[in-house]
């Protein structure tokens, strides 16, 4: 039994290889030999999801700079979250018409870093939550953290496969090759290990995120606006949850996928593949659709009074003159935004202001 048990060389190398790679009929598609109807429907639906992402994104991009919601923390962390999602998008659009071009080497290297940053943005989001629900203030150096550990661990990480030329086809899209054990191995440790390390951690933070919101809207009873300051600490917290709870539902699929490969590389399918592949890129336009969805935004997009925000956008551009339009940031005290950790809001939560 122990000698059955022990995993050998070969074993090892044909999980790794069935977690992280490509199987035949996908690794050599192809544009110019769409012989495979599987290679077709994966290459179009993966640029139909694509093609949605960018528009919700760049929307969204119009509504923030229109309307100067840049001004406050969350809408920036958005509006971050969002600009690595149009280069996994863009990256999914490209033409794949070759298996050896230099092309396909940096389209690989930047899909790879869109979805690594955009990753590791809701990361910091929910660290940011888990901060706030914690200690009821948002430190001020964390922005400035956030961007340093998104943007330089994302570029580091993508840039170790281009040492050795390891990026290249990958099926449909360009991405690391898996054409050795090494490369396998290279998309566990710059890639799925790392999304399997955020997703862990998210389903940890929500989970705590959750159970200290209940205990601090347990705290509310003993004031007589009770239901006023559970709904300005509600709408303070809730709908930037929305962007995790996206980020782990659409893990499922690529989870799936890597799970069943690992017990069965041999036996791929195909519906599995085409959920996976509509993936990446979908992550861009269900949060730019989470973004839309709040009521204060949809009046924004009214024609009349995006009109006349970008009049008034096009004014401050020239004047230099101070906004004043509303952002639908979730809003909450002053007061309670800077109380300290054991104690409770003390402040009539209708003086409100967003909440940075």
């Amino acid at each position: 039994i122990i000698v059955h048990l022990k995993p050998t060389k070969q074993w090892y190398q044909r999980r790794v290889r069935g977690m992280a790679t490509s199987h035949t009929w996908l690794y050599n598609c192809t544009l110019e030999d769409n012989g495979d109807r599987r290679c077709t429907a994966i290459y179009y639906a993966r640029g139909a999801s694509a093609v949605l992402a960018i528009v919700g994104c760049f929307i969204v991009f119009l509504i923030v700079i229109v309307y100067r919601k840049y001004q406050k923390f969350t809408q920036r962390m958005v509006f971050y979250m969002l600009m690595p999602s149009v280069i996994a998008a863009a990256t999914s659009l490209y033409p794949k018409i070759s298996n050896h071009s230099l092309g396909c080497e940096v389209v690989g290297c930047l899909f790879n870093f869109g979805i690594l940053s955009q990753r590791l943005l809701v990361l910091c989001l929910i660290i940011h939550l888990l901060t706030f629900v914690s200690l009821l203030n948002r430190p001020r150096h964390l922005e400035a953290g956030f961007h340093i550990f998104v943007w330089i661990g994302s570029l580091g990480i993508s840039a170790i496969p281009l040492f050795g030329n390891h990026y290249g086809s990958a099926g449909v899209w360009c991405w690391i090759k898996d054409t050795t054990t090494y490369e396998n191995e290279l998309r566990l440790g710059c890639f799925y290990v790392w999304m399997l390390g955020v997703v862990l951690f998210e389903i940890a933070a929500f989970i705590a995120i959750i159970l200290k919101m209940r205990n601090q809207l347990s705290r509310f009873q003993v004031y007589d606006d009770v239901a006023a300051r559970k709904r300005a600490y509600k709408k303070a917290i809730y709908p930037l949850l929305a962007y995790p709870l996206v980020d782990l539902i659409l893990a499922v699929p690529v989870t799936i996928t890597r799970i069943h490969d690992w017990i069965d590389p041999e036996e791929p399918v195909f519906w599995l593949y085409l959920l996976h592949s509509m993936v990446y890129p979908a992550w861009g336009f269900l949060n730019a659709l989470m973004y839309l969805m709040n009521k204060e935004t949809l009046q924004q997009m009214h024609p009349a009074r995006f009109c006349q925000a970008l009049t008034d956008c096009t004014k401050h551009a020239f004047s230099g003159t101070e906004s004043t339009s509303p952002s639908h940031v979730p809003i909450i005290s002053n007061q309670y935004r800077h109380a300290p950790f054991t104690t409770a809001v003390t402040a009539n939560p209708a003086a409100t202001e967003v909440m940075e």
